[in-house]
């Protein structure tokens, strides 16, 4: 049996390797790694294996802290301003399990974009093609999965940032509802979405706080908070995100630890109203589908599941709103045709293909109407990116001109347009947030899971000045946001005048946004490859308040119905014992990217 030590030594010979060029990880630690990695060995040889995580590696997307690690956020200055002190609660409870954490994962400046640029670290390359970008902002932990160095990863997701990557990779990756894991425990409204609070001090995560009067009077000492963002688990297949989404969810909510937001500028009687009732109620029980984790003897859980009968998923309401599933073709290819040579035909055609699989389980498929998805890209605009820079206001950096000025331009005219929207903007987007909340709630009276497109492209092209300078164009990122509603935000014509490439981040989140601003959970997985690039289309199915464990099912269900119709096979993972799998860790994965490592870089 290959022992954690021996995969350690491969684990490092291939980051040695690969990563000067490929930038999975933005830090490693090569005697760390092998001395974990030498503590597990002597677990097993002692029959005191922790659990099916003892000896498994995994990476930790760099917004959130690890130790030994600095916390950078994909900056120069941010780990040095906020030096990490202890583990995130989902890196400790890994680590409890005996994970083997590798290093800290790569993501833009900030993770305030959606691609996988980054001027100080360099670019994430997609391992399905290295001249494609890996998508972003949790770039280097959906790499790193699909590379075959890891697993599982560690992402965060703001606006898609875990799922786009996980799309554009062709892996798995899950934004939980709003409040359900301990990295983002705060106080949760029980429809579903609304703002969640929570201690950066006390998370380990670089966080956001929005309040009136945010600029320059903001005294809120300890971090920030956010309403959009989460951690989220990301793997190689359903059944192992199922694994570490047990893990991260199954973290206490200490109370003690619950801000005080009584001096909160900002909607005082909202927060008022948000804490009585985060009082009320306790956290909401675990929601993990039992069929897919099975005990063995010794109660060694296995990667084989079985969704049982040849209909497991008669009963379930599969809702697609066709003007949004279908919002991914010439218009976007035009906005997008620097970015990606085809976009999106290809991408409508497998999100049928996967409702055609979905109905042969038993599915039944049924239009539904969104009338609000207008005012969700541009409250989820507003309100992103105020809090952004809320946070970079209250923490000092945003205001520093020495510390600022080391952001790379793409990443300054990002904070310059976020910095332009006012207090009465914000207001309004939380208007727009309570009303797409109600537009969700009519949507799944009628089904039980919406169905889209992941993103509305495969994995774009990799700029030629991805190392140097980042992205400085913003198509791929605003092109695609439909302005139709931007009458309620006069400050849209301040941010369309700002023609840094947003198109490129609101393009891609067109689909996956809505989660993140009405709080509901999502999971993306692959649903096949675009036919001509062999590159992964990404599906997404969002789900009810607290209803992970229905899409993991679904998920579970699909995934193996496209094995029996000869669809690539998941990657192996933790489930199966990765430590019998030699780094990294999937053979064919590994020879794919040396071959396009190789014919690339010609060495």
């Amino acid at each position: 049996m290959i022992t954690p030590s021996q995969v350690a030594d491969r684990v490092i010979a291939f980051l040695e390797r690969l990563n000067p060029d490929f930038h999975f990880l933005i830090a490693y630690d090569a005697a760390d790694i092998r001395a974990q990695a030498a503590a597990a060995t002597a677990r097993f040889a002692a029959g005191s294996s922790l659990s099916v995580f003892d000896g498994v590696p995994y990476v930790v997307k760099d917004c959130l802290d690890a130790l030994p690690y600095e916390t950078s956020y994909g900056t120069t200055f941010m780990g040095k301003l906020r030096p990490a002190t202890a583990d995130s609660p989902c890196v400790a409870a890994l680590r409890g399990l005996g994970g083997m954490l590798l290093g800290k994962a790569a993501l833009p400046e900030t993770g305030a974009m959606g691609h996988s640029m980054n001027p100080h670290f360099g670019a994430t390359a997609n391992p399905q093609d290295p001249t494609k970008m890996a998508g972003g902002s949790s770039a280097g932990s959906a790499a790193a999965v699909a590379v075959g160095l890891c697993p599982i990863a560690i992402g965060t997701d703001g606006g898609g940032s875990a799922r786009i990557p996980a799309s554009f990779c062709g892996v798995v990756g899950m934004k939980p509802t709003k409040g359900r894991l301990a990295d983002d425990h705060g106080l949760m409204c029980t429809d579903g979405g609304g703002l969640a609070r929570t201690p950066a001090s006390f998370c380990g995560v670089v966080g956001m706080k929005p309040t009136k009067g945010r600029l320059e009077d903001d005294h809120a000492a300890h971090g920030g908070y956010s309403s959009t963002i989460e951690t989220c688990p990301i793997a190689g297949s359903v059944a192992d995100a199922t694994l570490l989404y047990a893990v991260m969810a199954n973290i206490s909510y200490p109370t003690s630890s619950m801000p005080d937001i009584s001096s909160n500028k900002a909607l005082p009687k909202l927060a008022a109203a948000a804490a009585a009732e985060a009082a009320k109620q306790p956290p909401r029980p675990l929601s993990l589908p039992r069929e897919l984790l099975p005990l063995q003897p010794g109660s060694a859980v296995t990667g084989e599941y079985v969704v049982e009968g040849l209909t497991p998923l008669k009963g379930l309401r599969l809702g697609v709103f066709r003007p949004w599933a279908n919002d991914c073709s010439p218009g976007v290819a035009d906005a997008l045709k620097h970015w990606a040579n085809d976009c999106s035909a290809g991408v409508a055609d497998v999100l049928k293909q996967t409702l055609s699989r979905l109905e042969v389980l038993g599915a039944a498929v049924v239009d539904i109407s969104l009338p609000d998805l207008d005012l969700v890209q541009a409250g989820h605009l507003v309100t992103y990116t105020s809090e952004m820079a809320a946070d970079g206001m209250a923490a000092g950096w945003l205001k520093d001109w020495s510390l600022r000025s080391q952001l790379n331009l793409d990443t300054r005219l990002f904070y310059c347009s976020a910095l332009s929207f006012t207090d009465d903007d914000y207001t309004q987007a939380q208007r727009m947030r309570t009303r797409a909340l109600a537009s969700f709630q009519a949507a799944f009276q009628h089904c039980d899971i919406i169905v889209t497109p992941a993103t509305p492209t495969v994995a774009p092209a990799m700029p030629e000045q991805a190392n140097t300078t980042g992205v400085f164009d913003m198509a791929y990122n605003f092109s695609a946001i439909r302005f139709t509603q931007a009458a309620t935000f006069t400050v849209y014509s301040r941010l369309v005048l700002c023609v840094f490439d947003m198109a490129y981040n609101f393009s891609a989140i067109r689909f996956t946004q809505a989660a993140n601003f009405t709080g509901l959970p999502a999971l993306v997985l692959p649903g096949g490859r675009l036919m001509g690039m062999s590159l992964p289309v990404g599906v997404q199915f969002i789900g009810k308040p607290w209803a992970e464990s229905s899409l993991l099912r679904t998920a579970a269900a699909l995934e193996q119905q496209m094995l029996e119709d000869g669809l690539p096979k998941p990657l192996p993972g933790l489930a199966i014992n990765p430590i019998e799998c030699p780094v990294g860790v999937h053979p064919k994965a590994r020879e794919l990217t040396q071959k396009l490592w190789a014919a690339r870089y010609k060495k």
